[in-house]
């Protein structure tokens, strides 16, 4: 399949102009003669091509090569999340995670969610930092992280204040840059390595616009509802990628897999999403060795380490218990 050709923007660069004008989305789709889908994925990135840049530009004041970044698509296409490993290598999707979507396409969208996200949180670790600039980035998944706990939690019945809509895009949008930032050849020696951190970033991503996407749909079960399936099922395949690099998918099928039937079955699914995220609170061996292998190098953050053993051990949740 021919990948999407196009510039990849600065999203934020261009929320931050069209808040400062008191815009919407609808509104500067409007002004630019687009559609708010295309100014959602402009905020999101892109890549859109020149002539969209250029009205979009002009629609928020700018100037359309101030917000263009590149026009190398190839190595940050989000399609690649679909079979980031190299397939005489490593198992394709179809081995790593045995939901089928028609199964998961039975959970509403707050049950697909909390699975999501317990599925990521399993795996975050792997993004494994190994320089100054891969720490910020990995800093930003563990703070989208918890953001789109805190958000179920409070769907779920917990106490306590829910991230806003614009809080959580704004943290999808990291996401989506510590996602690039992987496809460099500076980021890891690794090759399958560099392709499990973007598939756990993409998983980060995705988590994050399902819960903004559903709350659009307010009960209408439109387009949106779909959406927010999508991106929930999306992500938990994504982050089955990431488990494949370590070759413990199958414990991590094991524990989603319960995570699946407790969600689906349980008078309280807040409490089954504050669970510890590995059975036993004990991570996979190779998890562990993992972890202590880049717990050395400076570039892991030690809070990062304890944040993330607090999650497998005592629950996935904050630290006052919300």
């Amino acid at each position: 399949m021919a990948r999407p050709k196009g510039a990849l923007i600065d999203g934020r660069q261009l929320r931050s102009r069209r808040e400062q004008r008191g815009m919407t989305q609808d509104q500067l789709a409007m002004e630019a003669g687009l559609t708010r889908s295309v100014v959602q994925k402009a905020e999101r990135g892109g890549p859109l091509s020149p002539t969209t840049i250029q009205a979009l530009a002009r629609a928020v004041g700018s100037v359309g090569s101030s917000l263009a970044l590149s026009e190398d698509w190839g190595r940050h296409a989000e399609e690649e999340v679909v079979s980031p490993f190299k397939p005489e290598s490593l198992p394709k999707i179809g081995t790593v995670w045995r939901q089928t979507r028609e199964l998961l396409y039975q959970m509403p969208p707050p049950i697909l969610q909390s699975l999501a996200l317990r599925n990521l949180a399993r795996v975050v670790p792997v993004f494994s930092p190994k320089s100054a600039e891969a720490t910020g980035h990995f800093r930003e998944l563990m703070a989208a992280v918890s953001c789109a706990r805190d958000a179920l939690a409070v769907a779920w019945g917990s106490t306590g204040r829910s991230p806003t809509s614009e809080e959580m895009a704004q943290h999808a949008d990291a996401c989506f840059c510590a996602a690039g930032y992987t496809r460099s050849c500076r980021y890891e020696e690794d090759t399958h390595g560099a392709d499990a951190a973007f598939a756990v970033a993409i998983s980060a991503a995705r988590v994050l616009e399902s819960i903004i996407t559903h709350r659009r749909d307010e009960g209408r079960q439109g387009a949106d509802y779909w959406r927010a399936m999508e991106f929930g099922t999306s992500a938990s395949h994504a982050a089955g990628h990431a488990s494949v690099y370590l070759t413990i998918e199958d414990a991590f099928i094991r524990a989603a897999t319960l995570d699946t039937h407790d969600l689906r079955n349980a008078a309280d699914p807040g409490a089954i999403l504050r669970a510890p995220l590995w059975e036993g609170g004990e991570a996979p061996a190779a998890l562990r060795l993992f972890m202590n292998r880049f717990l050395r190098d400076s570039c892991f953050p030690h809070e990062a380490r304890r944040t993330w053993n607090q999650w497998v051990r005592r629950g996935f949740q904050a630290p006052d218990g919300h």
